[in-house]
C-alpha cells in the first residue's frame, strides 16, 4: 500500500526522504518544539509506518498532514500526528488517525498507545472520540517556552473479528 485516494484532491502516501522538506514545514507550523528532520529520517530508515496526506490541487503538491506509527510484535505506538494549522478543523486529523488505526490492525497490533500534551485539548478530544483512554502521565515530558509540560499516555485496545475491526478500551 503506497498511496490511496481520499478525495479528488487529497491522497495518502507513504512518507519518503524526498518529502521531508514538506513534512518539516508542517511540523514546524504545527508545533513550537516539534520533531527534528533527523528524527523523521530515522523513522523512515527503521521502516516505521510513516504517512502523509497530500493535496494534489496545488502546484507543487503540498503535504497537509503526516503521521508516524511504530509496531513491535503486537504493540503499536502513534509517535507523531500533525496537521498543518491552515488545514485543521477539516477532518484531516480524524482521517489520518483512522488510517493509522487500520494500519496498526493490518500490522498485527493488539493495542496502540500515544502521548499527548495535557494542553492539547483538540487532540485529546479526537483520540477519546475513537475510544482512547488515559492510562498514565509522563511528568514534564514536553518542552515549552517557559518550562515543561506533562504528557498524558493514552491507549486503545484493537480487537479484530474476521475482516472487520472494532476498537475497545481496557
Amino acid at each position: 500500500m503506497g498511496s490511496a485516494r481520499i478525495s479528488d484532491d487529497l491522497n495518502f502516501r507513504r512518507m519518503s526522504a524526498d518529502m521531508l522538506d514538506s513534512v518539516m514545514y508542517v511540523e514546524n507550523r504545527a508545533f513550537e518544539f516539534g520533531w527534528k528532520r533527523s528524527t523523521f529520517q530515522n523513522c523512515i530508515d527503521h521502516n516505521h509506518d510513516c504517512w502523509v496526506i497530500e493535496n494534489g490541487s496545488h502546484t507543487p503538491i503540498i503535504t497537509v498532514a503526516h503521521a508516524v506509527l511504530c509496531v513491535t510484535v503486537d504493540d503499536a505506538e502513534l509517535l507523531n500526528l500533525s496537521v498543518d494549522p491552515t488545514w485543521q478543523r477539516r477532518g484531516l486529523g480524524r482521517m489520518m488517525l483512522e488510517h493509522i488505526l487500520a494500519r496498526a490492525r493490518i500490522l498485527g497490533a493488539a493495542r496502540i498507545s500515544l502521548e499527548v500534551r495535557r494542553s492539547n485539548y483538540a487532540a485529546m478530544s479526537l483520540y477519546s472520540s475513537v475510544g482512547f483512554k488515559q492510562v498514565g502521565t509522563r511528568k514534564d515530558y514536553y518542552r515549552t517556552r517557559r518550562a515543561r509540560e506533562d504528557a498524558y499516555i493514552m491507549q486503545l485496545q484493537i480487537l479484530t473479528r474476521g475482516h472487520t475491526t472494532s476498537y475497545e478500551t481496557n
